[in-house]
């Protein structure tokens, strides 16, 4: 089994500059922070050799920062309410690009797709 070492951070931020903004805000305030979902899965896709366009068109994170601190954090930028009681907000960037911003959810019960705690 290959080992996938990082992610090419430098090619993403390229493409998306705001996401280092989303990244520095939220763990400048004491939250962890993490890339998740289709950046993740195309980064190790490009890693292995896999024909996969990166950086891909969209970036979402996961953070501990609830979603009243995401929106605190914020204030600067518009806020789409996707999921709030899920977890989800949008963060939108002065360029219009829409980043998701999902708050850590914890173990319990669900509905089969939505956490009932966050």
């Amino acid at each position: 089994m290959e080992t996938i070492s990082h992610i090419d951070i430098d090619v993403l931020l390229h493409a998306h500059p705001y996401v280092a903004t989303i990244l520095e805000r939220l763990s400048s305030h004491g939250h962890n922070v993490v890339l998740i979902g289709g950046v993740v899965r195309d980064a190790v896709g490009v890693s292995l050799g896999r024909p996969v366009t990166y950086p891909p068109a969209d970036v979402d994170v996961a953070t501990s920062a609830m979603p009243d601190e995401v929106r605190a954090l914020f204030s600067d930028r518009p806020i789409v309410r996707v999921g709030e009681d899920f977890g989800v907000l949008v963060v939108v960037a002065p360029n219009g690009m829409e980043y998701g911003v999902a708050t850590f959810r914890a173990e319990g019960d669900f509905d089969g797709r939505w956490a009932n705690l966050v």
